[in-house]
């Protein structure tokens, strides 16, 4: 008898399946978090961009460099100091004039470290 498996994903729903692999499961919940957290880089950008003016290419640059950012940090064992990184832009962020400015040198410096290792 195969057991029942619940997911809770982040939006609050839950998804049950009694087949289910786990694997599956992981790989769904893991989806859906990484979607969620798209959300975050994007408000970044559209913060930025409403600060200094871009076109559409280079919000979508702001965008692709936060992702690769993210892969990176992934790749090298450290994405808690990427998320660190991007919750404390989101608290500290400001528009100096047309210049976009946040509080967080030593997050990005942590960051860094870790990635050009």
């Amino acid at each position: 008898m195969l057991e029942e498996e619940t997911i809770l994903l982040p939006s609050g729903h839950s998804v049950c399946n009694r087949d289910m692999k786990p694997w599956f499961a992981y790989m769904l919940l893991a989806g859906c978090v990484a979607v969620s957290a798209c959300d975050d880089e994007e408000d970044l950008c559209d913060a930025k961009c409403e600060c200094e003016g871009c076109s559409s290419w280079e919000y979508d640059d702001c965008v692709y460099d936060y992702e690769a950012t993210a892969r990176d940090a992934e790749y090298w064992g450290c994405p808690d100091f990427y998320d660190d990184w991007v919750d404390c832009r989101q608290d500290t962020y400001f528009c100096r004039g047309t210049d976009f400015e946040d509080s967080c040198g030593h997050y990005r410096e942590r960051l860094n470290d870790c990635i050009r290792r």
